[in-house]
């Protein structure tokens, strides 16, 4: 059997969740552990969609990882992408990154999961219709899972609207929101800071202090124990199932 690998990149644990369920010979972390064994030869990216576009660890991790190893053994490679509302111009801008890379996207899907993005969706989804969407996204998995074992071709869309409208939603998605706050509620627990995907947040006199580098993947926001940090306007949490939780920070 081909040897397969699996780089995922998740904040709130939506692509997490996905990658779990794949049968892979080994799972890296985008953004901490980035290697990909030179004997790969099936190479999936789990990664959810940001303001229409790629994460930028994402993005970086093609750009330098992907591009600068020896990837003639790659045979195959997919991507998944997981979205609250729809996954617009992401699957051509991964096509085009690994283009970039010098390599060839072979299939691209995605899954419609529980919504964490705040600008979009101020309240929470409630623990019903997230077990609901967790449950289809694993049955959409399983018809996944056969087209990749068949290495079947399902190309993103490249056409002139889909790159001029999705250069500008990638350029939107590059500035960091500074709406979120943090609040006299902290006790300094660090959770935030575990789950920060690129370690913005830090503990300074027993509070969380949030960087200038957000990415607005709002994993502080929905992790907090004590609902410390805010945004304008949110309400709820968003909390994975017990079993599913866990930060690659």
């Amino acid at each position: 059997m081909p040897k397969t690998t699996i780089a995922c990149f998740s904040a709130t644990g939506n692509s997490l969740y996905i990658a779990k369920r794949l049968e892979a010979d080994k799972m890296i972390t985008i953004g901490k552990d980035s290697s990909i064994d030179d004997d790969t030869e099936i190479l999936g990216i789990v990664t959810p969609v940001y303001c229409g576009t790629l994460p930028l660890p994402v993005k970086e991790f093609i750009s330098s990882v992907i591009a600068s190893r020896d990837n003639s053994n790659l045979k195959y490679i997919f991507g998944l992408l997981t979205y609250g509302k729809a996954p617009l111009w992401t699957a051509s801008h991964l096509a085009r990154a690994l283009q970039d890379a010098g390599c060839v996207l072979s299939y691209v899907n995605g899954f419609q999961m529980p919504d964490a993005y705040l600008p979009l969706k101020k309240k929470a989804v409630k623990n019903e219709e997230r077990d609901r969407m967790l449950s289809d996204a694993a049955k959409k998995l399983e018809r996944i899972r056969n087209d990749i074992e068949n290495e079947e071709f399902r190309l993103a869309r490249m056409g002139l609207s889909y790159r001029l409208i999705g250069k500008l939603m990638y350029n939107a998605a590059q500035k960091s929101d500074n709406r979120l706050s943090v609040t006299d509620k902290c006790i300094g627990c660090s959770l935030c800071a575990s789950a920060c995907p690129i370690g913005n947040i830090g503990i300074e006199n027993g509070k969380a202090v949030i960087a200038g580098k957000c990415l607005c993947c709002y994993a502080c926001y929905h992790i907090c124990p004590r609902n410390a940090i805010v945004f304008p306007k949110a309400e709820g949490r968003y909390g994975m199932p017990e079993n599913m939780k866990g930060r690659y920070r």
